[in-house]
């Protein structure tokens, strides 16, 4: 699966990069934050972007301190002001067949196209291929497991299938009707400091190094894109001196200009998982020092500032962000309509379809951020229905 994402523009002077840039190793897969088709862009005091001219996603803000989605409870932080009146609204007919809109549907949900559930309907309303999608959710985590869902998260953590062996299994977790991303990113795991889907031994050990990790995270949360090194400069991480932590080790290599303006965006939440080394196993010392897993994030969109000591008092900061709202909903879609078989991959998108992203993104407010509520809106999609 591959995902869209929000291009760092600031970060093309990496291509000067001492070839220290660990993060050129691995395949960038993309996401795409808020309407990133529309050409948003971040930069390295955080950027911002703000949803396309026709989205329904109003504005105003909750008196708990930020926003509330549609009156649901939930509520964001400050800078979410513009999805705290989230409303969903299907597009209008004309719609295609149901066994075309069926197969868009299994093959999203189950991962196959399968004969449908029941027989179809005469044609195609916005109620029926929501009903049916959750429908189709429900009869396949009963049956064989949620393979859409483990699809998604394999993807979403850039992990080859075979390495998506979770000690937790979020798969099922992700169908029941609670808020997927607090799920996601602020469950506690088995051992100290374990909290969240990225503090996962299979995430853990196949991003290996803080800047890999990192990376991987802007890119499921806000799906940040990070440039390539430079070519013929892809070289090992640098080996530590002598009492010096990887950390050190790694802020010591990409503190020039070309390497540092690229690496303070997306190291910083590769910081937060310093007590686990590369084998995904905790600690408390590097090279002899305390482990220092703080650090200073600024999040993209908005440009909210969080100061963390790990992971633990991260996740629950990281968790309230309309970036990771909004980036969530669109690495599920880019997700959806690749696996429906509608693009060969999230690029091929259309810029035009940043209104049906953002009609999907209500349903979700309105739903209070449940995986359920993101699926039955990506049924009753544009992209779906037509």
């Amino acid at each position: 699966m591959q995902f869209r994402s929000l291009f760092l523009g600031p970060c093309l002077a990496a291509v000067a990069c001492s070839g220290r840039y660990e993060v050129g190793a691995e395949n960038a897969v993309a996401g795409s934050v808020g309407t990133a088709s529309s050409g948003s862009s971040a930069s390295g005091g955080g950027g911002s972007a703000r949803p396309s001219e026709g989205a329904s996603l109003g504005g105003g803000s909750s008196s708990a301190g930020g926003p509330s989605a549609g009156g649901t409870g939930l509520v964001l932080n400050e800078s979410c002001s513009f999805m705290s009146q989230a409303t969903f609204q299907p597009p209008p007919p004309p719609y295609a067949p149901p066994s075309v809109v069926w197969g868009r549907i299994s093959r999203f949900i189950l991962d196959r196209e399968w004969a449908p559930l029941g027989e179809l309907p005469a044609e195609t309303t916005p109620e029926w291929a929501g009903y049916i999608a959750l429908q189709a959710l429900a009869q396949t985590t009963a049956r064989i497991g949620p393979t859409g869902p483990l699809r998604f998260l394999a993807g979403w953590l850039q992990l080859r299938p075979d390495d998506a062996a979770f000690e937790v299994n979020w798969p099922a977790l992700l169908v029941s009707d609670v808020d997927a991303i607090e799920l996601l990113l602020n469950t506690p795991l088995n051992g100290p400091q374990r909290v969240g889907i990225f503090s996962e031994p299979a995430f853990l050990v196949s991003h290996p190094s803080i800047s890999t990790r990192g990376a991987a995270m802007s890119r499921a949360l806000w799906n940040q894109e990070i440039p390539p090194p430079p070519t013929g400069f892809i070289l090992p991480p640098p080996t530590p001196l002598p009492g010096q932590s990887r950390r050190e080790s790694l802020d010591a290599a990409v503190s020039q200009a070309s390497c540092h303006g690229c690496h303070e965006l997306f190291d910083p939440p590769g910081y937060a998982l310093e007590h686990f080394n590369e084998l995904g196993q905790y600690r408390e010392q590097d090279a002899g020092n305390p482990v220092d897993s703080s650090g200073e994030l600024v999040v993209p969109l908005d440009g909210s500032t969080f100061y963390y000591t790990s992971m633990l008092d991260l996740a629950p900061q990281l968790a309230n962000t309309c970036a990771a709202t909004l980036g969530f909903v669109n690495a599920n879609y880019d997700d959806a309509v690749v696996a429906a078989g509608l693009f060969e991959s999230a690029y091929a998108i259309p810029e035009d379809y940043a209104v049906d992203r953002a009609r999907v993104s209500g349903a979700f407010m309105l739903g209070e951020r449940s995986y359920r509520a993101l699926v039955k809106g990506i049924a009753q999609s544009e992209a779906f229905l037509r």
